[in-house]
């Protein structure tokens, strides 16, 4: 369950009798949790806690994956993460595709990143890491499937 009530149904006829069945649970503090594999067509991703600041040490990864023949348009209207030149303690991780070796499109930090940013195929993997001290309000993007990008018939022998 997303939310923080379950409600479970069970119904049974009167034809036949059996043991029935046993449940159990497990309470997650949705506090600590981040990161999703995301498969609609579009779509937003924010930082944890957005638009507050983020939490402290955390790591959240995320999978946009859309039709095949698609690429992903990703395009962030936010962006504000603990600055460092070589972006050591807070980041976030770009890679075209869906794994964490997928090439990387890149590191970001600070109040920079390239916009949009279009895959090279139908998925993006992208990893939010935080450490122990400073934070920020963290990011918004937003995403969907597009047509763009390499691709056609040919049709001429020459060109």
């Amino acid at each position: 369950s997303a939310e923080n009530i379950m409600t479970v149904i069970f119904q049974s006829d009167a034809s036949i009798t059996r043991e029935g069945f046993t449940a159990s649970f497990v309470a997650l503090d949705a506090s600590l949790l981040c990161g999703n594999a995301l498969t609609t067509s579009t779509g937003i991703i924010e930082s944890p806690n957005y638009p507050g600041n983020y939490p402290h040490n955390r790591e959240c990864e995320w999978t946009i994956t859309v039709p095949t023949g698609q690429q992903i348009r990703l395009n962030f209207t936010v962006f504000s993460i603990e600055n460092h030149p070589n972006c050591n303690y807070d980041y976030l991780e770009v890679r075209n595709g869906g794994y964490t070796s997928s090439p990387l499109v890149g590191t970001y930090c600070g109040t920079t990143i390239d916009n949009p940013i279009i895959s090279h195929s139908n998925r993006l993997y992208l990893k939010f890491v935080t450490d122990y001290s400073l934070s920020a309000q963290g990011f918004h993007a937003e995403y969907d499937a597009t047509a763009t990008g390499c691709g056609g018939t040919l049709t001429t022998p020459t060109g």
